[in-house]
């Protein structure tokens, strides 16, 4: 699809049904867990399993770098699954919101356009 650099094993997806405003905020959101984890890469030897934050930070990495050139690349269960724990933390935090705010619905709205562009069926990588 032209997007930057394909890892092998991976297909690119544009994500061309998002607004700007849209992938702003995920680039925000994604870019802002990424220098949290990284911070908290500091902690490693106090946890019970180190590479699962590194393998967090590596994936935070793929989607920062992909969202900034509109796209995303597939497989990626570790993308897939910080992004459903970002929208799970959002959805709690705007829960009861969403028929009085528009901005839960398109934080939502993009969350979920990213979660459903990085999900593949038998994803396995």
């Amino acid at each position: 699809m032209g997007v930057g650099t394909m890892s092998p094993g991976r297909e690119t997806r544009t994500l061309d049904g998002l607004s700007e405003g849209q992938l702003d905020f995920l680039r925000e959101v994604v870019g802002h867990e990424l220098v949290g984890r990284a911070v908290d890469l500091g902690r490693l030897r106090q946890l019970p399993d180190p590479r699962a934050p590194v393998r967090e930070v590596q994936a935070l990495g793929r989607l920062a770098y992909r969202l900034g050139l509109g796209a995303v690349e597939v497989p990626d269960r570790e993308a897939r699954e910080v992004v459903a724990r970002i929208a799970e933390e959002f959805r709690q935090i705007d829960a009861g919101l969403f028929e009085r705010h528009e901005d839960a619905m398109v934080r939502h709205r993009a969350l979920g356009a990213l979660l459903a562009s990085l999900e593949e069926a038998g994803d396995d990588a």
